[in-house]
């Protein structure tokens, strides 16, 4: 059975280099300084490209589907994993502005590409649907999955790294939506992003 779990929220960094000096650890509070200060360019930095990328990238002519079919096949071609994509007959290519194209797009290549790292996958399926007033993108394969009470112990680590399942997570709060994940070791892997569609936030 999957557990589901939402990482541990950023402001934890900067908790604990705010309680090290109290607790006369100046040592830590320094390291855990010193990440916060990187994560907080390295958030600057993902929203100036994506706003450049919305701006004048060529994701402001295409459509959410062909961005994410283009995806799709960029991966099969690099990975030999096979590939479903489900397009529900809810989906409204009209509801998309450029930016959260952008970010969906971003989401996508992010977890095919942790598929390809770790999952040891045979098969991915990734479904485009819109259910009442959100749109919900959903990634899901059948590799080995993994333990997520020790990831969430690592997003406890100031030196976690700034990829992977936290971008795609704060990729999907920067356009108003939420991202989950669900896993367990030899059940595969499910994400699941909602993003409200324009006009609903």
């Amino acid at each position: 059975m999957r557990r589901r779990i939402r990482p541990i929220p950023n402001y934890m960094i900067a908790n604990a280099a705010r309680e090290f000096p109290v607790a006369r650890q100046p040592g830590a509070a320094r390291g855990n300084m010193e990440a916060m200060f990187s994560l907080i360019r390295e958030v600057y930095a993902q929203a100036d490209a994506a706003f450049a990328e919305a701006r004048h990238g060529e994701v402001r002519r295409q459509k959410m589907a062909e961005i994410a079919a283009k995806c799709l096949e960029q991966f099969q071609q690099h990975s030999g994993i096979g590939i479903v994509l489900t397009i529900a007959p809810t989906w409204k290519e009209q509801a998309f502005s450029p930016m959260v194209k952008v970010q969906l797009k971003h989401i996508l290549q992010e977890a095919l590409a942790n598929v390809q790292r770790h999952a040891a996958a045979t098969r991915v399926a990734v479904s485009l649907a819109v259910e009442d007033t959100y749109t919900h993108i959903c990634i899901e394969d059948d590799g080995c999955g993994f333990c997520l009470s020790r990831v969430l112990l690592q997003f406890l680590r100031p030196s976690f790294p700034r990829h992977g399942l936290p971008t795609m997570r704060d990729r999907a709060r920067a356009v108003g939506g939420t991202f989950r994940i669900e896993s367990s070791p030899g059940h595969g892997t499910r994400i699941v992003v909602r993003v409200p569609l324009s006009g609903s936030r």
